[in-house]
Formats: structure tokens, sequence, C-alpha cells
């Protein structure tokens, strides 16, 4: 089935993505409707383009800028694909490729015997354009290679004109869920089911132990090459570098065996000269140039698939000895780890008990260091508490003997004035007065004199206390004129009693003031 409608294609080649025009689905064969794939002609023709025979000194030609005049002369079509393919002194040759076959024409009628014209150059470059042929097996090819070879049997799948081998297909377009990162051989079966029953399929790529497969084969070849010289197979853990073409996830390679040689043919004749067309949308879709080959190697024929069986299942025991030895090597360098932590252990507790010994040592000295300063607090708090208490008594004992000091004043004062009352009318009362002013005056010098030796600040709260005693004595002469004017008149009637209690009394006040100035 043919549209005969326009599309947008984005071509994919050597991982780099181009957007072109087809003029239309005419040219498409269909693969695969349900999965939107098509298969598409590759249109390519190379473009020679003679250089000038006088060569100026100085002028170059740049390609850039030949490439740009042929654009411009197959515009407004384009080129799907435009590169330099050899670059000498007298010709410069392109390999180009168009949308479609009539796009080709086009090309071809507007590019070949035209000439470009370059300012540096009086010599216009002629342009020669024709097909390309691409190199494609035929039907006289794999006759010949199977009837040559003497490992073929005509009777025996794989062995015979059967497999087909496709290199550089998209990954993307053979997964069964959008999340799949690996191609699927049943999708991969059912679309090449298009061309006739498919015996087998086998995608490379999806085998996790096919390029340690290939590469034992590879040693064996080499061990047969080379007779005298022994190679050992060679077998890495991890996966060898690969082309990204064929190691990546994006494109993969594949192996299809159809049941009769009527499949394999109508498929070689399918894919001769053409390329992947992915249908996005109505009006675009996505190319990719595949590489088509039937099978030289006899890879799914049943001695290979059983060889390669043998050596996954001796690759598979390998692995898994490997990760038995792995697993008790681990084992071991755990428990040599645990014996590590354990001994590492043990001397961090003895360091730890060392360490506690040493930090208890200088606890106790610390404790003692405490206890010195302890004691040595506690001397000076008694040493201040003592100091305090003595100046507490010896305040107490100034406060008491000035109590006292004033009480004994107050008493000889008043035992004079009663002698003086007594004994003397007026005249001697007064002399009495005299004479216990100029001992109260002794006293207070007396007692000023001790005071200012101990402190000087006494002396003022003597003298103060001078003229209080002072007011008071002449409050007591006051008191005591009043006393004596109102004893006189009492006195008048008891003059006889008081006569002989007189002389009793002088000599007891005289005994009491010698024995007061004998105790001062």
């Amino acid at each position: 089935p043919t549209r005969p409608y326009s599309i947008t294609m984005v071509s994919i080649t050597s991982g780099a993505v181009t957007v072109v025009s087809a003029a239309d689905l005419s040219e498409c064969t269909e693969l695969h409707s349900l999965r939107n794939l098509y298969l598409k002609p590759i249109s390519r023709l190379v473009i020679v383009v003679t250089m000038p025979t006088l060569k100026i000194p100085g002028v170059t030609v740049s390609n850039w800028e030949i490439m740009e005049r042929l654009k411009a002369m197959v515009a407004p079509d384009q080129f799907t694909h435009l590169k330099v393919e050899k670059s000498t002194l007298d010709l410069l040759t392109f390999d180009a490729e168009a949308d479609s076959k009539t796009t080709l024409t086009k090309f071809l009628i507007k590019l070949d015997g035209k000439v470009i014209k370059l300012g540096n150059f009086a010599e216009p470059l002629r342009v020669r354009a024709a097909r390309k042929k691409i190199p494609f097996p035929k039907k006289n090819d794999w006759n010949k290679f199977f009837r040559e070879s003497n490992e073929t049997n005509e009777n025996k799948p794989g062995e015979r004109p059967d497999t087909i081998y496709i290199n550089h297909l998209p990954t993307k377009r053979f997964v069964e869920n959008e999340n799949d990162t690996k191609p699927s051989e049943l999708v991969l079966k059912d679309v090449f089911s298009t061309f006739g029953e498919v015996r087998a399929v086998d995608i490379p790529s999806n085998d996790i132990y096919r390029d340690r497969i290939q590469m034992l084969e590879e040693a064996k070849k080499g061990n047969k090459e080379n007779s005298t010289s022994v190679v050992a197979p060679v077998m890495p853990q991890q996966p060898v570098f690969k082309t990204f073409s064929k190691g990546s996830s994006i494109y993969f390679d594949c192996y299809i065996q159809y049941m009769d040689y009527a499949g394999f043919s109508k498929a070689m004749r399918a894919f001769k000269n053409k390329k992947l067309l992915y249908l996005i949308e109505e009006e675009k879709g996505a190319t990719a140039p595949i590489e088509v080959d039937f099978d030289k190697t006899q890879h799914l024929s049943e001695k290979n698939i059983k060889r390669r069986d043998r050596r996954r299942d001796r690759l598979i025991r390998s692995d898994a000895e490997e990760e038995e030895k792995r697993k008790k090597e681990h084992e071991e360098q755990s428990r040599k780890h645990e014996i590590e932590i354990l001994e590492k252990r043990r001397r961090e507790l003895l360091e730890l008990a060392e360490v506690q010994d040493a930090l208890k040592l200088k606890e106790q000295r610390r404790l003692m260091r405490e206890e010195k300063r302890k004691k040595k607090r506690e001397q000076k708090r008694l040493v201040i508490k003592q100091k305090m208490e003595r100046e507490k008594k010896i305040a107490d004992l100034t406060e008491s003997m000035k109590k006292q000091q004033k009480e004994e004043a107050t008493i000889l004062v008043i035992e004079l004035l009663k002698r003086i009352a007594k004994r003397k009318q007026e005249e001697e009362i007064a002399e009495a007065r005299r004479q216990a002013e100029i001992l109260l005056r002794k006293q207070i010098e007396e007692k000023q004199r001790k005071l200012d030796e101990e402190k000087a600040k006494e002396e003022q709260l003597k003298k103060k206390r001078i003229h209080e005693l002072d007011d008071e004595e002449e409050e007591l002469k006051k008191r005591l004129k009043k006393i004596i004017m109102e004893k006189k008149e009492r006195e008048k009637s008891k003059k006889e009693v008081y006569a002989k209690s007189k002389h009793t009394i002088n000599s007891k006040s005289a005994s009491s003031k010698f024995n007061s100035n004998k105790r001062r």
C-alpha cells in the first residue's frame, strides 16, 4: 500500500539527527503496519567537482563554499545527506543522498554537466553527478558461498541460505513496552514474519554472556591459526568496549532464520538498497540506515547453538564458582575484619582502663588539692571569725566600760553632792562642786588619754560625752539645789539625827572614794 500525501522524515545516521522532506510515500513498502514500520529506497548519488588546472599562488578553495553552491543549485529541494568523501588537488568527490528517486532524478538534471564559478578563479569548476551503486549481496553471491563451502549442508537449518543478519536496527522500535531498554525477540519475529515463517531469531546484545563467548571463539581461532604460540582465552568480568552503534542500547544487531528458502529470498529482495522508516505522525517519520547481509557464520545452525549453549553453561558455572570464591573470600575478609575490630576494641579497652586509672589518680590529686584549699579557707574563715569576735569583745568591753564609768561618775557626783549638801551649806556645796568638777575633769582627761592611745576616733566621742556630762551636771546641780532647799526645810527638825548620821556617811563616803580611786 502507498500513501499519496507528503511527509517530513527524520534521518538518523551515525548517531546524528537530520530533518529532511520527502515528496510522498509511493516508493515505500510496508514492513509492519501496526508498528508503523516501512522500507524506503536509498537514493544516493556521487558528485565529482573538477578543480581548475591553473593554480594561483595564495588562492584556496573552500569545501564548505562548494557545498553551499551545490545546495543552491538543487534548491528549492534539499539534500538529505551531503559530505566530502574524497578530496585531492584535481578532484573533489561528494557523497549525497536525496529523499526519493524522483528527487534524485531532479538532482542529476540540475547538477550533471553544470559548472560552478568562483570569484577567485577565472576557469569554472565542472560538476558531474551520477547514481551511486550501493553494495548488496545478490542471489549468486549466497549460492556461490554455500556451494563452495565445505562446512554447509542444505538439509540442516543454518547451514543453508535461510538466515539473514541485520545490523543497526533502532532498539526503540522493537520493544514490547516503552519502558523496556532491550529489544524483544517476539516483536522482532512478528515484524519479520511478513516475508515468511520465522524459525528462530537471535539478538546477541540480549545475551549477557555473548561477548565472552565470542572472545572464546576468537581465542580458539587464534590458537588454530597460530599453532606455535598458545593464547589463553581471556574472560573479563566486565564487557569489552564496543562501537557506539553495536554496543550501545540505541541500536542492535540480530539474526533471523526462516523456515524455508522462499522467506529468506523474499526478505533479501525486500531489504535490497532500503532503509528503515518509522512513521511518527501523518506527516512525520524517522529513518535509520540498516546493514543487511546473509549469514556467513552459520550462527543459528544446530552445532553453533549447542556450542554457544555449552560455553554459556561453562561460563555460568565458572561465574558461579567465581561468585562462590568471592563469597568465601568476602566471608574470610569479614571474619578477619571482625577479628581486627575485636582486637582493636580490646586494645581500646586496655587504653581506656589506663586512661581511667590516670583519671582516677588525677581526680585523687585534685581532691587532695581541693581538701587543702578547703582547709586553708576554713582556717582563714576561723581567723577572720576570731578576729571579729575579738573586735566585738573589745567593742563590748569598751561599751561596758563607758557605761560603768558613766554610772560610777553619776553615783560619785550624787554621793559628793549629797555629802556636800549634808555637810555644808551653800558655800560648802560650791566647794564640793568645784572639787567634783576637778575630779571629773581629771577622770575625763585620764579616760581621754587612754582612748586616744587606742583609737583617734574616740577623742571626739569623749569630748561629746564630756559635754553631755556637763549638761547633766548642770541639770543635777539644779535638781540638787532644789532638793537641798527642800531638805533644809525638812532637816531643820531633824538636825540632831543628821548630825549623828553625818559622821557615818562621811566615813563611808571617804572609804568608797578611796576604793574608787584605787580601782581607777
